[in-house]
């Protein structure tokens, strides 16, 4: 599906699951996503509440206005448990790239690419977000999130504006991720960091079409290659249909074969 120009109207984000058990979303191109003022959202895709096991995969965001990725529920009367984002890839997103807001448990994200540009801005400028662009936001929503894991995921980040703001959030674990380009004091600890440029093709040009992004594909030397962290049951393959095989994964949404 092709999500283009939502919330024109109203806030909202492009799609979302409400109130299910084990939605799927794969194959899905969502951009230019529409903030207005006074908006809550507006990013291309949202794990919403009263769901469990929700899983996204294989999804091309970009452009957006508010966000790649929001998890999220109401911690008065709500529940969010068991999502996962896998090899997905994200360019070009404004506001923030993850968000957890509200008491959203057990989110696993590994092996994304995201490409955050020179000029990420955020514009929701209010006493929370204080306009700000974030790569993580965990923010409260009558609760803060707990154990949300991140592995293998390349963040390439052109920005020197951009923070990680974890606020009162539990038991966030970051492992074998590679950081590259802007790296700032807040950027979480990592036991198998690396921030080494992760050899892309041609990373950044990315177009319409889930077929615009072979510029993400890892060169010959890339460090992303057979680094990662080996994950239980983790998909059949990779953004681009390569089979994912036994032993180290590579970083990233692209397992170079």
């Amino acid at each position: 599906n092709i999500f283009k120009r939502n919330s024109i109207k109203g806030s909202g984000n492009a799609i979302f699951p409400f109130n299910c058990d084990d939605a799927l979303f794969q194959f899905n191109e969502s951009y230019l996503t529409v903030f207005n003022p006074g908006d809550a959202d507006a990013g291309g895709f949202d794990s919403d509440w009263q769901c469990k096991r929700t899983i996204f995969q294989y999804n091309y965001s970009h452009d957006n206005d508010y966000g790649f990725i929001l998890i999220c529920c109401n911690g008065r009367n709500g529940f969010n448990d068991g999502t996962i984002i896998r090899y997905n890839i994200s360019q070009n997103d404004n506001g923030f790239i993850f968000k957890t807001s509200g008491p959203a448990t057990n989110t696993t994200i590994y092996n994304n690419t995201i490409y955050v540009n020179p000029k990420m801005t955020n514009v929701k400028i209010d006493n929370k977000d204080n306009g700000i662009p974030k790569i993580c936001y965990h923010k409260s929503w009558n609760g803060y999130s707990d154990k949300t894991f991140y592995y293998n995921n390349v963040i390439y980040n052109m920005s020197d504006k951009t923070v990680y703001d974890f606020g009162k959030s539990s038991n966030n674990l970051f492992d074998y991720n590679i950081f590259y380009g802007s790296n700032p004091n807040s950027e979480p600890d990592d036991p198998h960091k690396i921030v080494a440029d992760p050899l892309f093709i041609n990373p950044g040009i990315g177009n319409l079409g889930l077929n615009s992004l072979e510029g993400y594909k890892l060169k010959n030397g890339s460090v992303a290659l057979n680094s990662g962290k080996v994950i239980a049951n983790p998909g059949s393959r990779d953004f681009w249909g390569n089979q994912l095989v036994d032993g180290k994964p590579d970083r990233g949404a692209h397992e170079r074969r």
